[in-house]
């Protein structure tokens, strides 16, 4: 009997073959959830649906608590060329507080990985606007930061959406609208060695600038396959169904 992900796989792998017209392909960026929780071979299973361009962007979203240096050798033999670690926080108060289950250990044992295997290309996702979250703690972050050395930084303010845990129990000492426009601020100052392309995005060199970031930003056509992804295609906006069944 097949397992609920092993249903899960197939019925992605059916979505895309009957909506993708074999075109190639410039960037293919397999988002969150967590999909550093598939087994390479999992993921090797969907990037065989595609057919891809010389120098294509393949990028794949992982939290630290969920990869290990085997996995990170497996992307780099599969194919996959870029990596964006969803660190949020060095503050291992403020990493339990908004549910995250790594810890400041884990995001320097994935940074040594990447590095071990010269796996070039990896953003870092930070947070502002946290839980007990204040100005100095931020500019700590954004320095532990750039120490990793990243080719890219992508940095996202907290929104409390409709129907989220957070909103149901806000939690205290949530900086207000002003800290966040100044650590926003912060941001901008601290990484002005780094090319800012788009209000969240900061790559180290044009080299490293994200094709699939820019390819949102510039309208371009993308597929959205997989549970509550969304696409756009001949100027439609799409989102897929939420539902799992």
């Amino acid at each position: 009997m097949l397992s609920y992900k092993e249903k899960y796989l197939n019925a992605l792998v059916k979505e895309i073959k009957f909506h993708y017209k074999n075109e190639k392909i410039k960037t293919l960026y397999i988002g969150g959830g967590t999909p550093s929780l598939l087994e390479s071979v999992e993921i090797e299973k969907i990037l065989n649906c595609f057919n891809y361009d010389l120098n294509s962007e393949i990028t794949i979203e992982a939290n630290p608590n969920s990869i290990t240096l085997e996995k990170i050798k497996n992307y780099k033999n599969i194919g996959i060329n870029r990596i964006s670690v969803g660190i949020q926080s060095f503050d291992n108060n403020i990493l339990q507080s908004i549910g995250r289950l790594h810890t400041k250990k884990d995001i320097y044992n994935v940074i040594d990985w990447l590095n071990k295997v010269n796996f070039e290309n990896f953003n870092i996702d930070l947070m502002y606007g946290l839980p007990n979250q204040n100005i100095k703690i931020w500019q700590e972050t954004i320095n532990e930061a750039i120490k990793l050395n990243p080719t890219h930084i992508s940095s996202y303010g907290l929104k409390i959406e409709k129907g989220t845990y957070f909103e149901k129990y806000t939690p205290k000492n949530l900086p207000d609208d002003s800290m966040q426009a100044e650590m926003y601020l912060i941001l901008t100052e601290k990484l002005n060695n780094f090319i800012h392309y788009e209000f969240s995005n900061f790559a180290k060199t044009k080299k490293y600038l994200s094709k699939h970031n820019l390819a949102y930003w510039t309208r371009k056509n993308y597929y959205g396959f997989g549970l509550s992804a969304s696409g756009f295609i001949k100027n439609k906006r799409y989102t897929n169904s939420f539902n799992m069944k």
